[in-house]
């Protein structure tokens, strides 16, 4: 019997947030990705910082109670990466410009991911871990 290795994905703020306040065009995309997660298709991850940005930007939309909620939700499907002292020296280290995608970028590390998802590959050259678009990760998944 083989045994079937689930595609490990980080989402970066950006896609979490395109399905939190619905953000379309691209809402579609990181939705079906999500329910790829909840299905099992794939094991989901987000950095811990990035818990705390989509939380702040919810709360402006939609108010503290439905932010908190939906980051109860959040975290029930995807695992949260903790973001430490080491993390954030190997974050320094890489080769990067933006050092928030730094941070996701070695949060990746951590996790062992396969990918990045992400709407915002130009920041993420020189990631050691691949950052793909939403529509890549769908194809990844075989998400039609």
């Amino acid at each position: 019997m083989t045994t079937r290795v689930l595609p490990r994905l980080l989402f970066d703020t950006n896609v979490i947030l395109d399905v939190m306040v619905d953000r379309d065009p691209w809402s579609h995309d990181a939705v079906r990705l999500l329910d790829a997660v909840q299905s099992g298709q794939a094991a989901g991850f987000i950095a811990a910082h990035g818990v705390a940005t989509v939380h702040f930007m919810m709360a402006k939309k939609v108010g503290h109670p439905s932010a908190r909620q939906s980051i109860r939700d959040l975290v029930t499907l995807l695992q949260v990466v903790t973001v430490d002292h080491a993390l954030i020296q190997q974050a320094l280290a890489l080769d990067m410009t933006d050092f928030e995608d730094a941070v996701q970028s070695a949060a990746a590390i951590a996790a062992r991911v396969d990918g990045i998802v992400t709407r915002n590959l130009r920041d993420f050259r020189g990631s050691p871990i691949p950052a793909m678009p939403p529509i890549a990760a769908r194809a990844l998944l075989d998400l039609r």
